[in-house]
């Protein structure tokens, strides 16, 4: 995970970074509950309470899922937002402002 932020940081167009980082967490939270209810073989044992880092790291994972969700949502048209309306101004059909008479 520290060469996917790497990436992430790094790159231009960072998607690959990005997949394979949602990849491993939903691989990482499907392990976690699989080793927690239907076992895995030569699964996890827990013979006493142990800190709560697997619950934590769900967490975690979970968040840069959807920060990956996010990320995946953003508008990518490139264009530019429309300056706000100011008084004084009407919008013509390419939304330029323009003086009124």
């Amino acid at each position: 995970m520290l060469i996917v932020a790497a990436a992430l940081v790094a790159l231009a167009r960072p998607m690959v970074a990005w997949l394979t980082g949602a990849l491993v967490s939903l691989g990482m939270i499907v392990g976690f509950l699989l080793s927690r209810t239907a076992g895995l073989p030569d699964g996890y044992y827990e013979p006493e309470w142990e800190a709560p880092y697997g619950s934590v790291s769900l967490v975690v994972e979970g968040l840069f899922v959807l920060a990956f969700l996010a990320w995946l949502g953003r508008p990518t048209t490139g264009a530019e937002p429309r300056p706000p309306y100011t008084a004084g101004r009407t919008r013509t059909a390419y939304g330029q402002g323009m003086p009124k008479r």
